[in-house]
């Protein structure tokens, strides 16, 4: 990249990590469900983004009870609320995804998933994280970006993964 950032991805689950992993110019943090106080008022201001999940309750669920799966599940389940609050509290640029790719359960779930985000977001505000906000951290990773030409736009010459048109009457 034109500026020398490193675009480096980080499950930040654990506070001894946070100023190792933020000092190396990381530029996104994903998950970041055992996020603190104190971690997110540092990603704040080192203006690192976060990718976060809002997961559905039944993948928690699906894992048997007593399995090291389920435990887990269980540590980081009520940090994805808290992690959604806080990045709204330091106003922290999040970005919106899923691990849905093997998956074709979940894959069919990804609209819900998408909509979940209203717990903490307007829906304007949500369809914009998953478009042109998401757009904007796949851009930082400069020429690996799979995507040729601007992204996550509104204008002529722009890529677009939906279109829509006033007809009139």
């Amino acid at each position: 990249m034109s500026r020398g950032y490193v675009i480096l991805r980080s499950s930040l689950h654990y506070r001894a990590h946070r100023t190792e992993h933020l000092r190396v110019r990381l530029k996104c943090i994903e998950h970041g469900f055992l996020m603190d106080e104190a971690t997110a008022n540092l990603i704040a201001d080192k203006g690192v983004w976060l990718s976060m999940q809002p997961l559905p309750e039944g993948l928690r669920l699906g894992f048997p009870v007593g399995s090291v799966q389920r435990a887990k599940a269980d540590e980081v389940w009520p940090g994805i609320a808290r992690s959604y609050e806080l990045a709204k509290k330091y106003k922290i640029k999040a970005a919106w995804g899923t691990d849905v790719l093997f998956s074709q359960a979940l894959a069919q779930q990804q609209g819900a998933i998408l909509a979940s985000l209203t717990r903490w977001y307007t829906p304007a505000e949500a369809l914009v994280m998953a478009t042109s906000t998401n757009a904007e951290l796949l851009a930082l990773s400069g020429k690996r970006n799979p995507y040729p030409g601007k992204l996550g736009v509104v204008e002529e010459g722009a890529l677009a993964n939906s279109c829509s048109s006033m007809v009139p009457r």
